[in-house]
Parts: C-alpha cells; structure tokens; sequence
C-alpha cells in the first residue's frame, strides 16, 4: 500500500485528494491499483494538521524489511546513556505534551543532542542525519518529522524550563551513575557567534577567551565534577563580568546539587572580597589563584624568599614515567590572608604561595624571545633613521609606542634624539635591574582557600587546583568535536536553548568518557595508531564509528565492529 494523490475538476476548481491505495494483480497477471481508503482534501488534512499525524503513524508502522543493514556509528552508545540519564523523561516532565502531538519536546531535544555527539548537523539537515543513522528505532524519533520547524518549536519551549531540567539531570548523573560532587571545577568561557544581532540582550561584545574581541559572544559557565563529568552549566550576557555573577550561579548550582559541601575549585575570575565572603557565609570550601591586583607578589617580596620555600610532593601524571631530575619541581611556603567578614570581624585564609620551575622556564623564555623581537625591530629602525619611513624624531616615536608594548615596554630603555641636521637618532638598552627584579618573582603565584590543614596539606591543594585543566578540557570539547555550530539561531530564547543542548550532549560525552577511563583503565587503541592511548570519549567513538543497525522482524540489533564489542558491551551494562 502507498498514498496517492488524485485531482479532481469541478467546474474551475481543482481539488487534490489523498488516498490510500493498494497494488495488486488481477487473473491475467496485470497490475492492478485500488483505493483502500480516502483520507480527505490535501489543504484541509495539511492546515489542521492530521496530514503530519497520517506521515507520522505511517512512519513508525513501517519499518525496514527484515535483514537489513543500517551503519548507525556511534548513535548506538549515545541511545543507551540517553535512556539511563533520562534526558527524554526529564524534558517531556517540564513541558507535557497536550493534544495529538506526534514528537514529544524530550523526543527532539533528544535527538538534537544526538545529533550533536554523533555527527553535528545543521538545523535543516537534522532530518537527513536522522534517516541515515537510525534514529527511528533508536531513539524512537521518526526523521520525517525532524523539520527545522518542529526542531525550533522544541528550542523555544526548552528555553522557559532549562533551570528545572538542568537541575533534573544533574540530580539523575549523581544517582545513576555514581558521580560524586566533592569537588567541583568552576570556570567561563566566550561563545563567539556571527551576525550583527541587533537588539539582543545576550549577544554583546565582551572580553573573548578565544582571543575573538571583533565577535560578538555569550559567555558560558560549566562546573564539572573531579571525575570530569560536566554537571551544571549557565549562560550568562556577553559583555558580563564574571566575577560579578558567581554568586547568582553558585545558588543555582547549590538548588541543583541539593547540597552545599563541596569544594569549588576557580579561576583568578573566583575572587573577589564579595564572592569570598558569600563562600564562607553558605559553608562552602573554595580554592583558586589570586590575581595579581591583590599584592600577593609585594607580600612574597616582603615575607618570603625562595630559601624559605620548601619542596611540595607533587608529580603530574604525564610526568610520572619521566626521570625524577626531569620532572616539574614545586616549592612553597604558607602565609595567612586576612579577610574581613560583613559583620566585621576577620578570618584567616590559607594562602599557599607556590614556586614552579616548569613555570619559571617558560616565562624566562618567553620573555627573553619578546625582548628579542623587539631588538631586532629597533635595530630595523636604526638602519632607516632620516630615510623615507622615520623622516623625523616624531615618526620613530609613533614606531617605538608599537613596539614598545607590553612586556618589551617594562624591560627596554630606548633614547630618541635628533642631530644639528634634524636626522633622528635613537639608542636602546635593556634594564638589568628590573629584568632581575621580575625573576625573582617568576614561576610564583598564589593559591587561597578556606580549607582547614587537616582537610588538605600543601600537595593536596596543589593537585586540586592543578585538576581545573578538566573544566577547560569541557570547554574545548564544546567547541570542538559537539560543536556549537553549524546551528544558526537568531532570538536569544534559541541561542540559549542551543547553548543547553550542547552542555547536555557534553554532560553524556563526559559520562562516557568517565567509564571508559573506569573500565581501562591501561587504555584503549589509540587513534589510528598502533600503540594503546587514554580511554577518551574520542578514542570510544572512533572505534565504533562502524557500528552497524540490523533490522529484524522482533525489532532491531546492534552489530558493533569486532575490534569494539567488547567495549560496546562494557559501556552499555550498568
């Protein structure tokens, strides 16, 4: 059987009619076509919308024939953590669905974070993705009803619940799969969009994290917990201060996590007289790096000297199977922070000055290849004095203020002069003194916390703050393998929206990555590569990108690649 439209002429209207018609052969063996059912006018069954229901039904009650092949990749892996974590459940709780609708909202934010992990698709390509993937029996989704139009109803609806369903699937991460929200990681990224964005409250110009300032941005905030699982996130205007909102971010995220005895772990961002004292007002241990504008570096001069610095053991664990002469050396000493509270009476902080040589090095080298540049320029205009490019003692100066930026400024003494002919003259030389000045405070920064020293000696806060790399990992994943774009979004509620699908799909290329770590822990092939890597999401996903769907007459199996089967079975058992 298929559905055939037939136009009908009365008078001069023409009328085209839906029909279900069935095929068959009459005695002599010809082929034969009669009308099983008449479904009624095109235009009536299309603007009320029975039309979309009719394709919908005919889709799920159609499956392929038994036997065939499917290559579903790695949307297999992604149907199963979907179930566990409930995503579905928790979308469709939020916004129930009234009347006769074919897709629920959680059956398309499904699949739209789906989309995401296995293949990052446009909006109008959903529907293409869909149907060579298999997301029908997968995902229980047809793809001839993932329209861009139905796609961008689901955005706009997720956008007035996203705080209800954010704090849903934290809450179900925590109880079905274990995670634990000791400690958290805490930290805001730019998303840069394109369009001129008029009239936006979201999209601004700001301070970029992807050195993109000629791009207007979101900004994007993550916690993710000490095994990497990224459990809450929050967008927030481009133009934002981040330390401004940590407060407002931090209530939500206690509302999420439904407690508030965790360690928060940030960035320089973290710190600020009124962030610290919000922290310790509602119980909640912090640790982060102080920035420079606290005096932190004076106090060191004054209080400390490298002498007094004793050795924290601590390694990396990229650096474990290196020669102990060749691994990062830390030192450190511990002074006490005073910070007055609101009622004002005073609290003594931890404040861990630590000294890296990894540190130390790049920061020497940096500078030293910086006042390099610099010379080579100014020798460049040396050779040009009274010439066509620097005519007079103002030109070379316009030049010098360029060049002269930034640390080659600090560092560098040049002297401009002109001769009785008005030819420029110019001389430079380096400032021992406060090049010397600036070693002796290389490789050295701050930590402060609240945690007590029976909670965490000098080497446990050091590996604390050395696992913020976590949240930043998230970060580039978002950026890079989800993939923010190809989606183009106009209004604000979708950009938002979008922003949170993205951070739910990382939320599940987090878990996964989580147990893969868990159960290999020696890890898995590396990519392309005859040698064994860390168990990476990446790492799982490319080894079940062949992944194949068989169809069968009870329903469907799923056929990973020989060298995957085992992991496929792994990762699919709780």
């Amino acid at each position: 059987m298929f559905l055939k439209e037939t136009t009908v002429k009365r008078g001069k209207h023409r009328y085209v009619y839906v029909q279900v018609v069935e095929g068959y052969r009459d005695e002599q063996g010809r082929v034969r076509q009669r009308v099983v059912a008449n479904l009624g006018r095109r235009e009536k069954l299309k603007a009320s919308g029975e039309l979309d229901r009719l394709a919908a039904a005919f889709t799920r009650l159609d499956p392929p024939p038994e036997g065939t092949r499917q290559r579903c990749g790695t949307l297999a892996l992604v149907a199963v953590y979907l179930e566990r974590l409930g995503l579905a459940e928790a979308v469709d709780r939020a916004l129930p669905t009234h009347g006769r609708a074919q897709l629920t909202h959680g059956e398309v934010i499904c699949a739209l974070v789906a989309n995401r992990l296995c293949d990052p698709r446009p909006l109008y390509d959903i529907r293409g993705w869909a149907d060579e993937q298999g997301a029908h029996p997968l995902l229980g989704t047809p793809a001839a009803l993932l329209n861009d139009d139905r796609l961008g109803r689901a955005l706009d609806a997720l956008q007035t619940v996203i705080d209800e369903v954010k704090g849903a699937l934290c809450l179900r991460a925590l109880e079905r799969f274990g995670c634990e929200p000791k400690r958290l990681h805490w930290d805001f990224t730019s998303v840069s969009v394109y369009g001129s964005h008029h009239g936006s409250a979201l999209i601004r110009f700001g301070h970029s994290s992807d050195k993109k300032a000629h791009l207007r941005q979101v900004k994007l905030g993550q916690a993710v917990s000490q095994d990497g699982v990224a459990l809450y996130h929050r967008a927030e205007n481009g133009a934002r201060n981040e330390t401004g909102v940590v407060c407002q971010a931090l209530e939500d995220l206690k509302a999420a996590l439904g407690r508030s005895d965790f360690l928060l772990c940030g960035d320089t961002a973290l710190i600020s007289e009124g962030n610290l004292r919000a922290l310790i007002a509602d119980r909640i241990s912090f640790l982060a790096p102080l920035p420079s504008s606290w005096g932190y570096q004076e106090r060191y001069l004054a209080e400390l000297s490298p002498e007094r610095l004793v050795p924290i053991d601590y390694v990396s664990e990229r650096q474990r199977k290196l020669p102990a002469e060749q691994r990062t050396r830390y030192r450190g000493a511990e002074l006490a922070w005073p910070l007055e509270l609101e009622d004002g009476s005073q609290v003594a902080l931890r404040a861990l000055f630590v000294h890296s040589s990894e540190e130390q090095a790049a920061i020497r080298k940096s500078r030293a290849g910086s006042l390099q540049r610099a010379e080579e320029k100014l020798e460049r205009i040396k050779r040009g004095l009274g010439g066509r490019y620097y005519p007079d003692v103002k030109a070379v100066e316009r030049k010098l203020a360029q060049i002269l930026q930034g640390t080659p400024g600090r560092f560098i003494v040049t002297e401009v002069g002109a001769t009785d002919d008005g030819k420029p003259t110019l001389s430079y030389r380096r400032d021992q003194d406060t090049i010397t000045d600036a070693e002796r405070l290389d490789g050295i920064y701050c930590l402060i916390t609240n945690l007590g020293t029976d909670h965490a000696d000098h080497a446990a806060l050091l590996a604390h703050f050395k696992e913020q790399e976590q949240v930043e990992r998230g970060h580039r994943t978002l950026k890079g393998p989800l993939r923010v774009r190809p989606l183009f979004v106009q209004n604000d509620e979708r950009i938002i929206a979008l922003l949170a699908v993205c951070c739910f799909a990382l939320m599940i290329y987090t878990l996964i990555e989580r147990d893969a770590r868990r159960h290999y822990p020696d890890g898995l092939p590396a990519l392309g590569e005859g040698r064994t890597g860390p168990a990476t999401a990446r790492a799982a996903f490319h080894l079940l990108q062949d992944t194949e769907l068989i169809h069968t007459t009870t329903g469907h199996s799923v056929e990973p690649p020989t060298p995957a089967r085992e992991l496929y079975q792994r990762l699919t058992t709780p």
